[in-house]
């Protein structure tokens, strides 16, 4: 074979010619704008195992893929949420549920800023302040937790 039709030929896969499985296509609809926050949680259940299925071959195609489609108003939307039920707690059972929104959104963020193409992205960058006041109130409920058990 000579070097001009082995040039030709496909070599291995890039991060180009990623196409995501049927599986996580419909797992991504169901993060857009267009569906409901239940539909949104339910897409998340399975996502971390169809992202860990399909990046065996393509390391960051389907975060990429997945990343583009997914509704990042959401996410703040859950820490402003937590932030707020936080801020204003009356009973152990708000402060559980708050804390729940805003890790479940920590770790969606986790889940992409952790990888290099995302980082400085600037729909992750607007969500610093907002994940700022969550921290900061959430460690402010943990402190008096702490003071009162003392």
């Amino acid at each position: 074979m000579s070097s001009a039709a082995s040039s030709s030929l496909p070599t291995s896969n890039t991060e180009d010619d990623y196409v995501p499985s049927i599986e996580l296509v419909k797992c991504a609809s169901l993060l857009t704008r267009k569906t409901t926050d239940d539909e949104k949680i339910a897409g998340l259940m399975v996502l971390p195992y169809l992202l860990s299925k399909d990046s065996e071959l393509h390391p960051t195609g389907p975060y990429k893929y997945v990343f583009a489609r997914f509704d990042w108003k959401f996410v703040k939307r859950l820490l402003l949420t937590g932030s707020s039920k936080l801020n204003s707690a009356n009973s152990a059972e708000i402060v559980e549920q708050a804390t729940s929104y805003i890790s479940l959104s920590l770790h969606i963020i986790a889940t992409f800023v952790c990888l290099d193409i995302f980082s400085s992205d600037h729909r992750l960058v607007a969500l610093a302040p907002a994940i700022c006041k969550a921290g900061s109130l959430g460690y402010f409920f943990l402190s008096t937790d702490l003071f009162a058990q003392i």
